[in-house]
């Protein structure tokens, strides 16, 4: 890999982890601040829900980029390439299929029913989260196990997919199963969005602790 392949890899980690921690944190921000009265019930039940809020199109453009950048990127191997290409894919997909929010219309790009939409969406989030924890977890862990300070990095690494791993099952389990956090999905994703941004960017040595 030339010097210029890798410049490139870096910066498209550093995107990738800029746009994940800004996802999140600009939904929850502006939301919070202008869309009282303004945004329907219910609109920060998880991440996919803002699609109906004033935020609207922070949510459709961060999630599209952070999908196109996946599609680009290359990493080391055949498997970070497939990896990553198919969380691009889901990461489109909840852009292109959205979920339901009550009643309100879904707008989507193929005029399909709500219903359909939903269940996509679904699929396609199930997709990228499991493809993001996979890399984090597995593939970022990769590499020389005698440098001490590739340890430790692993060891942060397999907390920020541990983080979105059980960030994402205890928010749903909360909103869903013990119905007792009507957000718990948001803040589930939210979590798991920083984690992973934290990773990338230390991936992309942006952030540079426990680089060499």
């Amino acid at each position: 890999m030339t010097i210029e392949q890798k410049n490139e890899m870096l910066r498209i980690r550093n995107w990738l982890g800029v746009l994940g921690f800004l996802l999140p944190t600009t939904l929850l921000f502006f939301n919070s601040v202008f869309g009282s009265g303004v945004n329907p019930p219910n609109v920060m039940q998880s991440i996919s829900a803002t699609h109906f809020s004033i935020a609207y199109a922070f949510f459709e453009c961060l999630v599209a980029g952070v999908g196109f950048f996946l599609l680009f990127y290359k990493g080391y191997d055949i498997k970070d390439k497939i990896l990553s290409r198919l969380a691009g894919i889901g990461a489109l997909g909840l852009v292109f299929f959205p979920t339901t929010l009550g009643d309100l219309p879904v707008r989507n790009f193929i005029n399909i029913s709500g219903n359909v939409s939903a269940i996509l969406h679904m699929a396609f989030a199930l997709l990228f989260f499991t493809m993001l924890i996979w890399i984090i977890g597995f593939q970022f862990t990769k590499g020389d196990l005698n440098n001490k300070k590739k340890k430790q990095r692993n060891i942060l690494y397999y907390t920020c997919a541990g983080i979105m791993t059980f960030g994402l099952l205890i928010g749903g389990a909360l909103a869903y199963v013990f119905n007792i956090a009507p957000n718990g999905i948001f803040w589930g994703e939210a979590f798991a969005l920083w984690a992973f941004g934290i990773a990338w960017l230390v991936k992309g040595k942006t952030l540079k602790i426990l680089n060499d």
